[in-house]
């Protein structure tokens, strides 16, 4: 492997996102990419990381080649808790491939966690990239790796016309978006019992997500500091209830993510929803309202994926459609007595 160094990241955010785009633009040509790495952004992401170790570099010299984020998280199975990590960002310089260095940020940033004590690692592996490629390898070999789920997305476009501008969509991909309407937001129901929430509601929307711990077969835990940071960080992140009878009964968390292609064009990613309190047209009102919003805000189009964590029989009455894009969450496990293999429902954002 050529002369690199691997160590804690320097915080060179906009050094960082430059390597990412040369990265993705080297492997996939125009094909879009969600710019998880822009500065703003993985300050964001960064927020409840408290300890340097989590965020991982490769550096050349001065120049970043390569990069991983590691996010801690309670995860509960089987109404037993577990110290988990989401890994993400992983991405390297298309210059140092068939060198190790993926590998060896892996290994290292698998080294990292076992010294921070966790049960498991979870991540994220979209089919027909490398870095799926390179983890079924390693499982191959025998390492604990498994795949927890199977996840589709489920998509809503906003603005055809940006989306054409962004992205290679086929003119029969267009015209069927046209032909079921999903091109255009649906109109503000003007619901005044939906609205933006902010860290005084938190309390609230703690119960109704932990609620989702039990009811989930692996289920992300919050600590409300944790939660108050993650869902109240505009423009980024916002949160939306729908309140009933004086309580907040209904809660749809979101985060803006600028993919870029041809053009840059921000999407709107789903990444909490608890709505057992709502009756399916309260639900369709909130969506709606929630659509309406983002497309003011410039949104080319609204994400979610296939986590059965939640009825979504609301998104589809609002014209989502499934999209044959699949993802699969992974797990490499650090402790013995548990099994991670085809969880059926999992309640955690996709990063």
């Amino acid at each position: 492997m050529t002369d690199y160094v691997i160590e804690d990241f320097r915080g060179d955010a906009e050094a960082l996102e430059r390597m990412a785009h040369a990265a993705w633009r080297d492997e996939y040509a125009v094909d879009s990419y969600p710019n998880l790495y822009k500065p703003d952004y993985l300050e964001y992401l960064m927020k409840n990381v408290d300890d340097p170790r989590m965020a991982i570099a490769a550096y050349e010299g001065d120049e970043p080649v390569g990069f991983i984020l590691n996010l801690p998280r309670v995860m509960v199975m089987g109404g037993k808790e577990y110290r988990a990590a989401l890994s993400c960002l992983l991405v390297v310089r298309k210059k140092t491939f068939r060198q190790g260095l993926a590998q060896a940020m892996i290994q290292e940033g698998l080294k990292r966690n076992k010294e921070l004590n966790f049960d498991f690692t979870l991540f994220y592996l979209e089919t027909g990239h490398r870095s799926s490629k390179l983890f079924n390898k390693l499982a191959g070999a025998g390492m604990p790796i498994a795949r927890v789920k199977r996840m589709h997305v489920i998509a809503r476009v906003l603005d055809l016309d940006k989306l054409r501008s962004s992205e290679n969509v086929k003119s029969y991909e267009a015209l069927a978006i046209k032909l079921l309407g999903a091109h255009n937001p649906p109109a503000d129901p003007g619901d005044p019992r939906v609205r933006e929430a902010g860290p005084s509601d938190a309390p609230g929307i703690l119960e109704l997500l932990n609620a989702h711990v039990g009811k989930v077969r692996l289920a992300r835990k919050f600590e409300l500091e944790e939660m108050t940071r993650e869902l109240f960080h505009p423009p980024i992140a916002r949160t939306l209830v729908y309140e009933k009878e004086g309580n907040i009964r209904g809660v749809l968390a979101y985060v803006i993510v600028d993919h870029v292609g041809r053009i840059h064009a921000p999407w709107a990613w789903i990444n909490h929803v608890a709505w057992d309190g709502l009756s399916l047209s309260e639900r369709v009102r909130l969506v709606k309202s929630f659509l309406a919003r983002v497309s003011s805000e410039g949104a080319t189009g609204v994400v979610e994926w296939s986590k059965k964590v939640y009825p979504t029989s609301a998104l589809y009455a609002s014209r989502f459609v499934p999209y044959p894009r699949t993802i699969d969450m992974m797990a490499w496990r650090f402790i013995d007595g548990i099994s991670l293999s085809n969880v059926p429902d999992v309640y955690e954002v996709q990063i």
